[in-house]
């Protein structure tokens, strides 16, 4: 189960923070790796500091799935050890399987407390049927608010 950062996660890149009651719009970048993604894989997204409520969310990711399309994940938040999701905020989420943008389907992120820092997630569930991810970029679209 290898698990894959983010520019964001590892502090290379910054994510602008909310003041109040406006919600902007972060980018998150994912590089897809070289090597095929399979089912258990981690992808790092984002660290939300505490008072930061993420209200809504997309994935916007090229088509890394060029066969029988397959690919599909789950996203939330990561449990202590970083080894699996402790709420999943979506399952079954198939961006990837080909580039339209998949959209959150609920109000559950902005429902959850914000009293800890949180890490945003991705657990792979679903492997590609053919993988196509080497070199590509999709990225995380998040809304936060303060």
């Amino acid at each position: 189960m290898p698990t894959f950062q983010t520019r964001v996660f590892t502090g290379a890149r910054n994510v602008p923070q909310p003041d109040a009651g406006i919600i902007p719009a972060v980018a998150v970048d994912i590089d897809f790796p070289t090597v095929a993604l399979v089912a258990t894989d981690i992808i790092l997204v984002a660290r939300l500091p505490i008072g930061v409520a993420l209200m809504d969310y997309e994935f916007h990711f090229p088509d890394i799935d060029t066969g029988a399309a397959a690919f599909a994940f789950s996203f939330g938040i990561m449990n202590a050890g970083l080894t699996a999701l402790a709420t999943t905020f979506q399952a079954g989420i198939t961006a990837g399987q080909s580039n339209a943008i998949v959209r959150n389907l609920n109000s559950d992120a902005a429902q959850f407390a914000t009293t800890s820092e949180r890490v945003l997630g991705i657990v792979v569930t679903t492997a590609a049927a053919t993988y196509a991810g080497a070199t590509k970029v999709g990225q995380v679209i998040l809304r936060l608010r303060g």
